[in-house]
């Protein structure tokens, strides 16, 4: 930790990283908030569609991350004097969103059918929102590859945070439902593409002398994988209740999940900021094998901390996040804090094996169709999905930690056994 406020304290990064950090940690914040209220207000049965659609633009959204971080490094790789104009590359990034919206757009009626949807008008607001947030990542990893944290941070903040709790709260509080809370989330990506647009206006001009910013997709394909399995495989519970279960049960099922994810918030964070230098490392150094080690013990020490909490008061937990019409969502809030330890333990695995290209960085994506075919073959009840998804978790960080460990020892025999220059 010591190491890490070193470089965020340092001249390349500045206030301008602490501040990012900071203002990621109160939007998360705020979308805990969002839940909150939107239980209390929605009630069971609502809440369980806004849980699931609210899952679906997240397993939607994060595979953009790829093209984020993607964007950074082309810039990074390419600054001159002359600078770069983005405008080709944000033209087809706008039409790529738009095309993936059309592709929703046709299976809209299967998509409310198989999720229980009484209205279409919430998916449509989903569907409307992805271009959006495609072209919101794009513009954030335009700016973080110029070190200009700032304006991502204040964008992310008032956007995705501030502005989605305030609307959205007021639309579910005059009537709007969960089509109110899908709006804010529309409404508040829109603005964050307006407010990042201003801000990046100095590469959107396009003149004769400058080049333009080109970025290899083709080599971003296994982070899309990899982000999108790890997304997917800790939403598909919800998925799999909303569809198996009662608008009432499938409602509690998400409120316990949601409650149970606490333990992930902090270790996700940890890894992001402290492992960049994993990437491409094929030979494990002993600094690293140092570094992942005592990481994997301060996420399994964090979780153990939320899951011991959780477990002692789970009635009071629920009631104080969701009220007491949640009651039920106590009754497997153990078993699923305990799931999500084991969730933080793999993020951070498949984080590591992402960064070395690893192919175990996409078990978790075997992982949902292990759920899929269990929950199809032998229906499940409401505390035998949770059950179901704590085993799959286990095999998966069994999995993808044995991958990790045979590479850490294999590059440690390779060290002890390479002579010194």
């Amino acid at each position: 930790m010591g190491a890490v406020l070193r470089r965020l304290n340092a001249e390349s990064f500045g206030r301008g990283a602490t501040f990012f950090l900071v203002s990621s940690t109160l939007v998360n914040a705020s979308s805990f908030l969002f839940h909150m209220a939107g239980s209390r207000l929605l009630g069971p049965r609502d809440y369980g569609s806004l849980s699931t659609l609210t899952n679906m633009a997240n397993l939607i959204a994060l595979p953009f991350g790829a093209l984020q971080f993607a964007v950074t490094q082309a810039v990074l790789e390419n600054v001159r004097d002359e600078g770069l104009t983005v405008v080709r590359l944000l033209r087809r990034t706008a039409l790529v969103g738009t095309s993936l919206s059309l592709v929703i757009l046709t299976f809209l009626g299967r998509i409310d059918a198989y999720l229980h949807l009484t209205s279409p008008f919430p998916m449509i607001m989903v569907t409307v929102w992805i271009p959006f947030a495609l072209l919101t990542t794009f513009l954030q990893g335009l700016l973080i590859g110029e070190f200009k944290y700032y304006p991502v941070a204040i964008g992310t903040l008032v956007g995705g945070g501030l502005l989605r709790l305030a609307l959205g709260v007021l639309l579910i509080a005059v009537g709007w439902g969960v089509t109110g809370a899908m709006a804010s989330l529309l409404v508040a990506q829109v603005f964050s593409v307006g407010y990042l647009i201003y801000q990046a206006r100095h590469s959107l001009r396009s003149a004769s002398h400058q080049d333009h910013l080109r970025v290899g997709f083709r080599h971003i394909s296994m982070s899309i994988f990899a982000f999108a399995g790890f997304t997917g495989f800790t939403a598909v519970d919800t998925f799999l209740a909303r569809h198996y279960f009662t608008s009432f049960n499938a409602g509690q099922y998400a409120a316990s999940a949601i409650a149970a994810h606490i333990a992930l918030f902090l270790p996700v964070a940890l890894v992001t900021v402290s492992f960049p230098h994993l990437v491409g490392e094929k030979v494990i150094s002993d600094a690293s094998r140092r570094l992942i080690i005592r990481g994997l013990l301060f996420a399994l020490g964090l979780g153990l901390i939320v899951a011991a909490a959780f477990s002692a008061l789970p009635t009071v937990v629920t009631g104080f996040l969701f009220g007491s019409r949640f009651s039920q969502a106590a009754t497997i809030l153990r078993v699923l804090v305990v799931q999500s330890v084991g969730l933080s333990i793999l993020s951070f695995l498949v984080f590591i094996q992402l960064a070395r290209r690893h192919i175990s960085a996409l078990v978790p994506l075997v992982g949902i169709g292990v759920a899929v075919v269990v929950a199809a073959l032998h229906p499940v009840s409401f505390t035998g999905l949770a059950w179901l998804m704590l085993f799959v978790t286990t095999g998966a960080v069994v999995v993808v930690g044995v991958s990790l460990g045979v590479a850490m020892r294999t590059s440690r025999r390779l060290l002890e056994t390479t002579p010194v220059p």
